[in-house]
């Protein structure tokens, strides 16, 4: 006899089994679903792919990409004040940075670089400093990445959105000390 609450099959004898979503099902789907909006939005792919040759093992990959995959702001305002002490030089290079790479038409490494090194030579701190200094807000350390390459890689939005909000707090440190 088949058991209170469940279907017969009338070709059989015996009780149908209902099949149950389990947690593990929901788990792999929304692992899935997680790893589809990786590749899709934030190109992981991509971002796995700047980071070769910059790490000893693939287990240090997503520590040196996180900043590349992630909207949360995470400025390391200490090492970019250890790069450059005066507030006011910092304010203006980060918001002619921004200003330059947003009338940046043409969005490639080469016109990145471009627009950079324009910058980082007008305003009289020199390459490497502008890189470790762009570093700081845009991949949030000293990282070992290429900056030019991280920010083609991020965007024209993405990049403002972060060049503006470090600009921001800089802003408002200097008004508050």
């Amino acid at each position: 006899m088949a058991a209170a609450g469940a279907r017969c099959d009338p070709t059989l004898d015996r009780p149908l089994k209902i099949m149950k979503i389990t947690t593990v099902d929901l788990e792999a789907a929304f692992v899935k679903s997680a790893l589809d909006s990786l590749h899709r939005d934030c190109k992981l792919g991509e971002a796995i792919s700047l980071a070769y040759g910059k790490c000893e093992s693939t287990d240090d990959v997503i520590d040196l990409i996180f900043p590349l995959i992630t909207k949360t702001r995470r400025v390391d305002y200490i090492l970019m004040y250890s790069i450059e002490r005066n507030p006011r030089t910092l304010l203006q290079f980060l918001r002619l940075i921004e200003a330059r790479l947003t009338r940046n038409d043409s969005w490639t490494v080469a016109s990145v670089e471009a627009s950079l090194r324009s910058v980082a030579d007008s305003s009289g701190l020199g390459w490497d400093r502008a890189q470790r200094l762009l570093k700081c807000c845009i991949l949030f350390s000293d990282s070992p990445l290429e900056i030019v390459e991280s920010i083609a890689f991020l965007g024209k939005h993405e990049t403002s959105s972060r060049l503006r909000s470090a600009a921001k707090n800089v802003e408002l440190s200097h008004l508050i000390n």
